[in-house]
């Protein structure tokens, strides 16, 4: 009888163990199992050489935080300075950012929109205005991030391309809206009829490079489902288009 109670007491205990590391995997803020994580802490030696930089706070309309843009340099690595200002955003601001701070001022409480993800925040738009965006800018937050190590070389850099996402106006619930094997170019919401078209670059070839060998195309993303953007164009009306270029430019310099 103390056997069986011992045996039931100890399933018990295993039993509630799984389903308490179950609960805590599946409840994290802005989890990715496709990013590239920082899993081991760093030297203590090395973190009192970095120097952490805040850009200017952005108030969010439409919600109670505030934030604020993290970037940060070394010197490390002997005389060459390193800083997260090497990766500039395309737009040229918030290039810098590795890391956002989302500050509640009613609260006095913050947290770190990424926990352990490696990420380069190129862009991110918290405000576009109602003639902007319609409906969706009381919605939503834009990013343009760099999060996936797409040529596998250990690091995230820029030759890994970027994708755009989307959270809440509290910076939860993060979700990719372009594929993984494409580089954001541009993007606009077209806000009388709830999507977005992007142009992005593909690496049809797969060779883990984005270059002028590949091509440009035209996403349709729908901002009431939030799925990654699928292609505007089939390839029929793609090679009529090409037709056209070559009928115009370039038959008479044959």
């Amino acid at each position: 009888m103390k056997n069986k109670l011992l045996f039931f007491l100890l399933i018990s205990f295993l039993v509630s163990c799984g389903y308490q590391r179950e609960d805590i995997a599946s409840n994290p803020r802005n989890s990715d199992s496709d990013s590239t994580a920082v899993n081991t802490p760093a030297p203590k030696e090395k973190l009192e050489d970095i120097r952490l930089t805040y850009g200017n706070p952005v108030d969010i309309l439409a919600s109670e935080y505030v934030i604020i843009p993290v970037g940060g340099s070394s010197n490390a690595r002997g005389k060459r300075s390193i800083s997260s200002s090497d990766y500039n955003s395309k737009w040229g601001n918030q290039g810098y950012s590795y890391n956002l701070i989302f500050h509640h001022p009613k609260k006095d409480s913050s947290f770190l929109f990424s926990q352990n993800d490696r990420m380069h925040i190129l862009n991110f738009q918290a405000n576009l205005s109602q003639e902007q965006a319609g409906p969706y800018s009381q919605k939503f937050i834009f990013y343009d991030l760099r999060k996936k190590d797409y040529n596998l070389n250990g690091k995230i850099d820029d030759k890994d391309g970027s994708r755009l996402f989307v959270t809440d106006k509290k910076g939860a619930n993060l979700t990719q809206l372009t594929p993984n094997n494409t580089d954001l170019y541009a993007w606009e919401i077209i806000k009388k009829s709830n999507i977005i078209l992007a142009t992005v670059r593909v690496d049809e070839n797969d060779d883990k490079k984005f270059n002028k060998k590949d091509p440009l195309r035209l996403l349709r993303i729908d901002l009431e489902k939030l799925k990654k953007g699928r292609p505007l164009l089939n390839r029929e009306t793609e090679n009529k288009l090409k037709e056209q270029f070559y009928d115009i430019y370039l038959r008479d310099e044959e």
